[in-house]
């Protein structure tokens, strides 16, 4: 039984669209480009998340982590990668509104990406 659910589902998550192999398309896309991530996110676990796969790294976690990560809205990592290390909070992680600092160093990547 859990073999057709299985399938059923893969099915279902192909036709919608959502089957597709991100860490071999993230090196396909040309120009500007960053992650956001949240390291709790209950939907995408930080295990499976983008920026783990191109880093191998756990997500930080902290208040001083995360105040290091909002104090640099154009943060590079040590890999080169744009990263937005999103707060973590102790609610629905995946969909949430951006706080104003977030919300800041998202707008100042959409303006490094189209000026």
């Amino acid at each position: 039984k859990a073999k057709y659910v299985r399938m059923f589902a893969g099915g279902g998550l192909w036709l919608a669209g959502w089957e597709y192999r991100t860490v071999d398309n993230w090196a396909k896309v040309q120009g500007f480009k960053w992650i956001e991530y949240s390291g709790a996110d209950h939907i995408i676990p930080y295990e499976l998340s983008l920026h783990h796969c191109l880093t191998g790294k756990q997500a930080k976690s902290g208040k001083n982590a995360k105040e290091e990560e909002m104090s640099r809205p154009d943060t590079r990592d040590d890999q080169g990668l744009r990263v937005i290390a999103l707060v973590d909070l102790d609610t629905d992680n995946h969909n949430r509104l951006l706080f104003e600092e977030e919300l800041i160093q998202h707008l100042t990547m959409i303006m490094h990406a189209v000026g």
